[in-house]
């Protein structure tokens, strides 16, 4: 599913998206979105191993988005991602409601399972143009919590992307994210 180009006040709700090539839900160069109450499953799994593309659920260059109660499930054995936000130099789009650019984004409340022993899919955020501001900074508004994390390893850095670096739940934590996140084994994740 995927909504391109100064789209605003859109609603994805209680989908089931899944086994798709590219990323499951994409939401790009628009505005006011909430994604919520959707089960996305499996998706980037034929696409190369490319950055933080492919992510079950991607809002890139995008603003005011709250993503909420969606169930996330990526396998690492593929190239899929989690929750990713993605800013990008989209400077030449029309960009109708305010500059392309990630802000005021909401991921709260998902439930985000990572399958597989190959240490790949991530959730969190990318960057590869500042000229709009940085998705990083807190004034940026960028906020990740509540989120529930089952994965294979719960030391490892490969699970979440923040500061264009890969990041230990616990490092994600430092930035101000995942305040209320919890990491789990993802064995517990049926319970």
């Amino acid at each position: 599913m995927w909504t391109d180009v100064s789209s605003i006040r859109t609603l994805y709700e209680n989908n089931r998206v899944m086994n798709n090539t590219g990323a499951g839900i994409f939401y790009e160069t628009s505005y006011d979105a909430v994604i919520r109450n959707n089960t996305i499953l499996s998706n980037g799994s034929f696409s190369p191993d490319d950055w933080c593309w492919n992510a079950q659920l991607q809002i890139a260059t995008s603003q005011n988005v709250e993503a909420y109660g969606n169930v996330i499930l990526v396998n690492s054995a593929n190239n899929g991602n989690g929750i990713m936000l993605i800013q990008q130099n989209r400077s030449s789009e029309p960009c109708t409601f305010g500059p392309c650019r990630v802000v005021n984004n909401f991921i709260h409340d998902n439930t985000i399972i990572v399958t597989g022993t190959r240490l790949h899919g991530s959730s969190g955020g990318a960057q590869d143009y500042t000229g709009q501001g940085d998705l990083f900074a807190s004034t940026s508004n960028n906020r990740f919590t509540g989120n529930r994390y089952y994965v294979p390893d719960m030391k490892s850095a490969a699970y979440w992307q923040w500061a264009n670096t890969s990041q230990t739940f616990n490092g994600f934590k430092l930035f101000g994210l995942e305040p209320t996140g919890t990491l789990n084994p993802n064995s517990t994740a049926a319970q």
